[in-house]
């Protein structure tokens, strides 16, 4: 009998949580109605400005890390794979880096890499 309730209940159409657009499983057109007339408010952003104001912040903490540390910055990046949307995403980094003021450098292996290689390397890079 209980597991009879259990079906029954898990077939139900789950309940909106926010009281102002809550509709019981059995009238699913007064959610729909609720829904409709909610009104929401959306913000329009602009992309572009947004990620001028990140990268002229970013500029300036690796000016600020420079002068306070006395070196650049740098950002290693180990790629181990031909896949053109993983190249084209590094050299958008390299490119990226490079505006911000940060020292970059991919490295560049062979897909045949074994794991022990990279874990190398990166033990390298973390002791540069």
């Amino acid at each position: 009998m209980r597991l009879a309730a259990s079906k029954r209940s898990a077939s139900r159409v789950m309940r909106v949580k926010s009281p102002a657009i809550a509709a019981p499983s059995s009238r699913p057109g007064r959610l729909r109605r609720a829904l409709l007339t909610a009104s929401f408010v959306a913000n329009r952003i602009d992309g572009k400005v947004i990620s001028a104001k990140v990268r002229q912040e970013v500029t300036q903490a690796v000016a600020e890390y420079k002068q306070s540390a006395g070196r650049v910055p740098g950002l290693h990046v180990v790629l181990a794979s031909h896949d053109p949307a993983s190249a084209v995403y590094v050299r958008n980094k390299e490119k990226m880096a490079a505006e911000v003021g940060i020292d970059g450098r991919v490295h560049r292996l062979e897909e045949s890499v074994t794991q022990a290689e990279i874990e190398g390397l990166v033990r390298e890079l973390n002791h540069d």
